[in-house]
């Protein structure tokens, strides 16, 4: 297997600083309007939970120089911070004096964010130690076959 180069594999950084960065700011802005007043996300336990939820998949990225275990926790990271906006959204949408405002749409993009940068860190590392096969397994074997016989 050939080494990986670390440029390459960090292909998903900056989709991972935007995303932390988003839940960061989502948790201290506004995630909704109750009857005229606002309500942040750190008023809530939510809130803090997207916030360790930033510093978490920072941590694991930079600890870990963006190997496997740290896409790991940001696709873990991305699931938590989704789940937390997509319920927060659904509980407040069901109200009628509640409005969902920047901070709650903040942490869902946050969360696609993170998604994003596991993702195509993924792609880029896989990219760069798998060759592309287009004829299939048997094919490769068939012409080192010939080739040896040569």
């Amino acid at each position: 297997m050939a080494p990986v180069d670390p440029r390459k594999t960090r292909a998903g950084l900056p989709f991972l600083l935007l995303g932390a960065l988003a839940l960061i700011l989502g948790a201290g802005l506004p995630w909704f309007d109750a009857a005229g007043e606002t309500v942040t996300g750190l008023e809530h336990t939510d809130g803090y939970v997207t916030v360790g939820v930033a510093f978490g998949v920072l941590a694991l990225a930079i600890g870990l120089e963006w190997a496997p275990l740290a896409r790991v926790g940001s696709v873990l990271g991305a699931v938590l911070s989704l789940w937390i906006a997509i319920t927060t959204y659904r509980r407040v949408a069901d109200l009628p004096t509640h409005d969902p405002a920047i901070g709650l749409w903040l942490t869902g993009l946050g969360g696609i964010a993170l998604l994003a940068a596991a993702t195509w860190g993924t792609v880029a590392a896989r990219r760069q130690t798998e060759p592309m096969v287009l004829l299939g397994d048997d094919a490769l074997a068939d012409d080192a076959e010939d080739e040896h016989q040569d």
